[in-house]
């Protein structure tokens, strides 16, 4: 308030300065009274001015903090549901893990028994062929004291057969059926990965964003503060003023009050008059008025009725030409029907395919994946990637973050998806390349591919953009 006090005595100083100046080359005689009263006047009206010019700041600051805090509510509601999404696919991952884990104990278990049984087979083989015995194939046949003896030593033997084969074989399925649960599992496995990496991006951002609104919403609440505690100190300084005013008004009542009263009739006189001049002038200024009305008005009915002449002299001349040009103006009057209600359509639908994007969004494939980059060569992500691959063909307003993607383009549904649709994902947005692949900026660790297919995750919208969007 001290600061304030002394920068406004500097303006009292001034302003009662300039009054006094002016006075003074007009000839005009000047009171203290009168100065101390335009003094305080002047300085009232420079303090309102600046309490209005502090509002109007306050009520910026507001408005600014009002959507800070609106960006704040929206970014930390997307932030927990991420978390959420997250948490959820943490506890898949480490389910698939706890799978895999079993999966390989199983294949390590089914490899050891066909193992073992191969080697138990080849080792009764051996005996067999190898060794004097009753169960062997020379004293099958050797020893033998009749047909009949000899034919069931050879059933029996190529039953063992048999048996070991049927055994090798179930060994074999085994362990190739267990192998194949192994390999989807693994392939589960990097998809759940490949999300986590982008929820983790996501997350990141997320924090990034909510950080830097804190710190806006902080130094709102400053400048608020001091706004505010601004806004009261020339408030009080306008009361002081208005204190003072009133003092030297109620001083100058009573000074002046006899001679109002003396001056009374001839206040009146002059008023009089002053009303007979106002109403001597309204009239004038009435007549003229009435004057440049008429004069208007006439001029506008000479140019109604010349108007009106050359129309007439344009529909003859139109007549004598209609004979010649019907034909053509009915022509000319068909296609500006055609053209008046049609909505908007790719200026060039017959060059743009889906296959052409496809085509272009290739060559890029085994380039880096970079979160947050703008470079098909140098690396980008999910969202770049495709905002960059249909920016090259010209589309407008096409989206930087996955989830937008949901509402750009129409709606197609799975069965008629084709070359070049959008598909979105949880956390993710790739280009369909068709024969149930797609083209994208996977992860940090594959970079730009173009072999998965497109279940591998689940699919949360499919959106065309050719035929649908605008174009340069």
């Amino acid at each position: 308030m001290k600061l304030f006090d002394k920068k406004k005595s500097v303006q009292l100083y001034q302003a009662t300065a300039t009054v006094l100046v002016f006075a003074l080359l007009l000839g005009v005689p000047v009171t203290s009274g009168e100065l101390f009263y335009a003094t305080l006047e002047d300085n009232k009206n420079q303090a309102e001015s600046e309490l209005e010019g502090v509002n109007s700041e306050i009520e910026g600051i507001l408005g600014g903090q009002e959507q800070t805090q609106v960006e704040l509510s929206e970014t930390a509601e997307l932030l927990s549901e991420l978390l959420a999404e997250k948490a959820i696919l943490e506890k898949d991952i480490v389910e698939t893990q706890l799978e895999i884990d079993i999966t390989n104990l199983a294949l390590d278990d089914a490899k050891l028994k066909e193992k073992q049984g191969h080697e138990a087979m080849i080792a009764r083989i051996q005996y067999m062929y190898q060794n004097s015995n009753k169960y062997s194939i020379w004293d099958a046949i050797l020893d033998s004291d009749s047909l009949i003896e000899f034919l069931n030593r050879m059933e029996f033997i190529a039953q063992i057969h048999k048996t070991d084969r049927e055994l090798m074989a179930e060994y074999t399925a085994t362990v190739e059926k267990v192998q194949k649960l192994a390999d989807n599992l693994d392939a589960k496995m990097d998809n759940l990965l490949t999300m986590q990496e982008n929820y983790e991006h996501q997350q990141e951002y997320l924090e990034v964003v909510m950080a830097e609104l804190k710190t806006d919403m902080e130094s709102y609440e400053t400048q608020l503060a001091a706004a505010e505690a601004r806004a009261v100190e020339i408030a009080e300084y306008i009361e002081e003023q208005n204190r003072l005013i009133r003092e030297e008004e109620e001083r100058k009542r009573k000074e002046e009050e006899e001679r109002k009263r003396k001056e009374e009739e001839e206040r009146k006189r002059k008023e009089e008059e002053e009303r007979k001049k106002k109403e001597e002038e309204e009239r004038r200024k009435k007549e003229e008025e009435e004057r440049k009305k008429k004069e208007e008005e006439e001029r506008k009915k000479k140019e109604e009725e010349e108007k009106k002449r050359q129309e007439e002299e344009e529909k003859k001349k139109q007549e004598e030409e209609a004979g010649k040009n019907s034909e053509a103006e009915k022509d000319t009057e068909n296609e500006k029907e055609s053209e008046s209600g049609s909505e908007y359509v790719d200026p060039n639908p017959d060059v743009l395919t889906g296959e052409d994007v496809v085509a272009y969004a290739l060559q890029f494939v085994g380039n880096p994946y970079k979160w947050g980059g703008n470079s098909l060569t140098e690396g980008c992500d999910c969202s770049g990637f495709v905002n960059l691959i249909y920016k090259h063909f010209g589309f407008k307003g096409v989206p930087r973050q996955s989830q937008k993607f949901k509402t750009y383009g129409v709606a197609v549904k799975y069965s008629e998806i084709q070359p070049g649709d959008i598909v979105v994902y949880p956390g993710h947005v790739a280009i369909y390349m068709g024969n149930g692949l797609i083209v994208e900026a996977q992860n940090s660790r594959n970079g730009i591919t173009c072999t998965r297919s497109v279940t591998s995750g689940t699919i949360t919208a499919i959106r065309r953009v050719i035929g649908y969007e605008e174009r340069n």
